[in-house]
């Protein structure tokens, strides 16, 4: 192989592209202290619960709490209905936001449909909607490995 060729070898294996980096991998982990919950459809409710007790804790105002645990409802949702029935919560504090993360093994195939509204007679389908409309920032990967959705609110 030429010198510089982005086809080098790793291991014996043709290094992978970045594409395919990206796709076994998702989005990148948090590296300080991460809280995970595993859930299923019969802990949602509590799931809603412990939301609002740790951005409560977090100093995160009223109104922001209430929209965070509905963007995370409204995910853990969606994760119990398309994503196998199952899925893992990880919260977490950086400096000036709490970030919520649901993880499922779900495959959204079109990652752009949280920025589309749900037409008039849309009975369903307004989960992802909903959380891009109340959370700062929505980071969405999906790939037939499975889905995250991390939602993002500032502590203002």
């Amino acid at each position: 192989m030429a010198a510089g060729s982005t086809d080098t070898l790793w291991g014996g294996r043709p290094a992978r592209t970045a594409r395919e980096q990206a796709e076994a991998e998702g989005l990148p982990r948090h590296r300080g202290d991460v809280w995970e919950i595993p859930f299923s459809a019969e802990d949602l409710f509590e799931l809603r619960q412990l939301v609002t007790a740790w951005a409560s804790k977090e100093a995160l105002a009223t109104e922001p709490t209430e929209e965070l645990v509905l963007a995370v409802h409204e995910i853990a949702t969606n994760s119990v209905r398309h994503g196998g029935g199952v899925g893992m919560l990880r919260l977490w504090r950086t400096g000036d936001e709490l970030v919520c993360e649901v993880q499922d093994a779900g495959y959204i195939r079109d990652t752009l449909y949280a920025r589309r509204r749900p037409g008039r007679l849309a009975s369903a389908s307004r989960g992802l909607w909903i959380t891009e409309q109340i959370c700062d920032l929505v980071e969405i990967f999906s790939s037939p490995r499975g889905s995250q959705v991390r939602m993002h609110k500032r502590l203002d």
